[in-house]
């Protein structure tokens, strides 16, 4: 599989994004008490994040790619391409969440500035720049084979994983945002 074949599938809903449903923490037994706690939280991940000692952002990745249908769908465009913004949020050298922005090419046309963020948060840029609205989130748990779990982790393997996903409806359109939570994370109070 070539490498836009494999970031296609990390975000096309019909491949592994299958299963996302806002009710889907509701019935989960094997979901660690402190990471539901994270996972549902209102407000800007990366803000509260920062609360915790010696968290970064860090930017894995950042690439052209082909929209899929479904993809397409969640952003409500009609364009063939987006750009994907990987990141890892970090406490010390340990990855707690892993992060994925799919932006279509009319809305970076629209905001340059979005292609180039860098090591900045998605989030906190567009509130500080815009007015946003972000939609409810939808929940999964990813099985360790996962694509997506693997993208998230590098690889390695790992014990089933859960993400949420949601979107920024700015003026002019919608960016895909997914989140995949690390156990790590769990212990550590919300703030």
């Amino acid at each position: 599989m070539s490498n836009e074949q494999g970031v296609r599938r990390v975000l096309d809903d019909e491949v592994c994004l299958q299963g996302y449903d806002q009710a889907a923490l509701s019935g989960a037994s094997n979901l660690h008490p402190g990471l539901a706690r994270w996972l549902t939280c209102d407000g800007l991940l990366t803000e509260r994040l920062r609360a915790l000692p010696d968290m970064r952002l860090r930017r894995l990745a950042e690439s052209d790619v082909t929209l899929t249908d479904g993809q397409r769908g969640l952003l409500q465009t009609p364009d063939g391409t987006g750009r994907l913004r990987e990141i890892s949020l970090e406490l010390g050298a340990t990855r707690c969440v892993y992060g994925c922005s799919l932006i279509p090419v009319s809305l970076l046309q629209v905001y340059p500035w979005l292609g180039a963020l860098g090591e900045k948060p998605l989030g906190a840029t567009l509130t500080a720049r815009l007015e946003v609205e972000r939609s409810p989130f939808s929940y999964c748990q990813l099985a360790a084979d996962d694509v997506l779990a693997r993208r998230a982790s590098g690889g390695a393997s790992s014990a089933p994983l859960w993400a949420r996903r949601s979107t920024f409806q700015l003026p002019g359109g919608r960016i895909l945002v997914t989140e995949v939570f690390f156990p790590a994370l769990a212990p550590w109070p919300v703030s």
